[in-house]
This record gives C-alpha cells, sequence and structure tokens, in this order.
C-alpha cells in the first residue's frame, strides 16, 4: 500500500470554492472548443473563477473569453506547468482545480470534488480521467490503452500521484512548494505531487469527480505526445532516483507482430493494427526516454 493515499465515496458534507485553470496552447478553433467545454463550470456553486491561460505563440485566445471565462496571455515560457503557476496567481480561493484544454469536464465536477470536503491534512485530490469518444483510428487505440488514466501513478512511485488533465490542490499546499517547476514540457505534475506529500500533505483519489479526455486524433500527433511524455518520464526518474525507470521495450516488440498477425488472420483487423502501433509507440517512447529533450522553450528560442 502506497502512503498517505486515502479514498472516499463522495457522499457527505459541502464546503470550499474553486479557482478553475486551463492551461492552453492550441489555433482558434481549438480555442474556442475549450472555452465551450470549461465555460458550464462557472455556473457551478464551487467556482470562484475560471482562467483560460494562453500559452500559445500566436495568442490563439486572445478576445474569447465569455461566460466567466476570463483570459490570461502567459507566453514567456512555452510549458504548460508555467501557464498554470501563472493562471493560480490569478485567484484566492481556498482549492485550485488544474484541467487540461483537450478535457470535457461535466458541470458539476467541482461538487464532485468537495462534496464531502477533503480533510485538513489533504493537499491534493486527484480525480477520473476517461477516454472520450473517438472518431478516429488513433483516439480509439489511446482510449484502449487507457493513455492519461491516472491510475498508473496512483499505484507507482515513492507516493501516490494524479495528472493535471484533472487534479485538484490546495492553494497553502501549493504555495508551500512553489507550484510546478515551469521549465519543463512534461512530467512536472508527477513531481508536484511528490514534493507535496514529502511536506506532509495527502493524497486522496476521487475517480467520481472524473472527466473525459479527448485523444490527439492521428497517429503521428500520438507519436509525439509518447516521446513528450517519455522525456518527461525521464526528467521525474532524475529527480526521484529509479522511480520511474525506462518503460518496457522487449515485450511489445515480440509479442506485437505475433499477436497482430492472430487478430488479422481471426479478421479484426483494427486490433491488429492496434498491435502495430504498440511497437511504433514503444520505440517512440524509447527515443523520448534517452533523447528527448524535456526542457520548455520561449519566445525567439531555436527549439
Amino acid at each position: 500500500m502506497l502512503p498517505r493515499l486515502k479514498r472516499v465515496d463522495g457522499s457527505g458534507a459541502r464546503g470550499g470554492r474553486i479557482d478553475v485553470v486551463v492551461p492552453f496552447a492550441g489555433d482558434v478553433v481549438a480555442a474556442r472548443a475549450t472555452v465551450v467545454a470549461i465555460a458550464p463550470l462557472a455556473a457551478a456553486p464551487r467556482t470562484e473563477s475560471i482562467t483560460l491561460v494562453d500559452n500559445s505563440r500566436e495568442g490563439s485566445a486572445d478576445g474569447l473569453g465569455r461566460d466567466g471565462v476570463e483570459i490570461l496571455r502567459a507566453a514567456r515560457l512555452y510549458s504548460s506547468y508555467f501557464a498554470r503557476n501563472e493562471g493560480a496567481a490569478q485567484g484566492r480561493a481556498e482549492w485550485l482545480l488544474f484541467l487540461d484544454s483537450d478535457c470535457l469536464p461535466p458541470p458539476d465536477l467541482p461538487a464532485r470534488y468537495l462534496d464531502p470536503p477533503p480533510a485538513a491534512g489533504v493537499g491534493i485530490v486527484a480525480g477520473g480521467v476517461r477516454s472520450a469518444p473517438a472518431d478516429s483510428k488513433a483516439g480509439r487505440y489511446a482510449g484502449s490503452r487507457g493513455h492519461i488514466d491516472e491510475g498508473f501513478h496512483i499505484e507507482h512511485g515513492p507516493h501516490p500521484a494524479g495528472v493535471t488533465a484533472n487534479l485538484l490542490v490546495r492553494r497553502s499546499a501549493f504555495d508551500e512548494v512553489g507550484g510546478f517547476v515551469a521549465d519543463v514540457r512534461s512530467g512536472a505534475d508527477v513531481d508536484f505531487c511528490w514534493r507535496v506529500q514529502e511536506r506532509g500533505w495527502e493524497l486522496e483519489h476521487r475517480p467520481q469527480a472524473a472527466l473525459e479526455h479527448a485523444h490527439p486524433d492521428d497517429v503521428a500527433r500520438l507519436l509525439a505526445k509518447a516521446r513528450r511524455h517519455a522525456a518527461g518520464r525521464a526528467w521525474v526518474n532524475g529527480r526521484w532516483p529509479g522511480a520511474l525507470p525506462r518503460p518496457p521495450l522487449a515485450r511489445p516488440l515480440l509479442r506485437a507482430p505475433l499477436v497482430a498477425a492472430y487478430w488479422a488472420l481471426r479478421g479484426d483487423r483494427e486490433r491488429a493494427s492496434f498491435k502495430l502501433i504498440d511497437i511504433r509507440l514503444s520505440l517512440a517512447s524509447l527515443a523520448g526516454y534517452y533523447w528527448g529533450d524535456n526542457r520548455a522553450s520561449g519566445p525567439g528560442s531555436s527549439r
């Protein structure tokens, strides 16, 4: 059993207010879709504010604030963690709810987090992240493999951790550790959760406080994301030696072709193709872990 992990059933008393922070780095179309997705949270009784932090190179979200969603331009570093820190500094509510821009939160998500209110010693509440229905093969593949599901980090490492796709943080705990490491591209959410618990705070897992995550809709973007996440994993392992070693490689490379052939012979072409994507994803993760660059760039950078 990992230390400092609590599970609750989601029923009971009420309390607390939330500042919602969403980093954003896409184009104008994606910015509009994100505002539409998060605007319903403004009507939730627990919501104090919603800040969409525009971390894009082009300022894609400029002028799109509405329905209780404020737009903050913050692009000194192209890093979602830098954007989260900047967004957190705008509010004063007791709790910070970090969401990703490619997620679809239910309007009652704040209530799912705070009813019942977390105990006084809880600094982090990890919500659930489930795959949104997908039309693309890449999206269906990622969903079948549980990509971005919080379960892996709940069960692995020196402490449980959530993911910033859906993570509630007590502001006092956030301030105590100085927020996220801001100059990296991936992995700082896990590092943050572990640092908070090293200070004596607890983490609760509330899987019923769940939202849907939309996966990339093409395989090339999925592989790029795998490389980035693997580079972040290596960065975390450097800060916490042995906590997140290189992802397994031999089993996918050895088994996947045989399993792909089996499903192809059975006439299930999609499952066969998924096994072949497993091979490409494993190789991309290996490249990211050993040769990926997790440093965040900024305006004027050649990266």
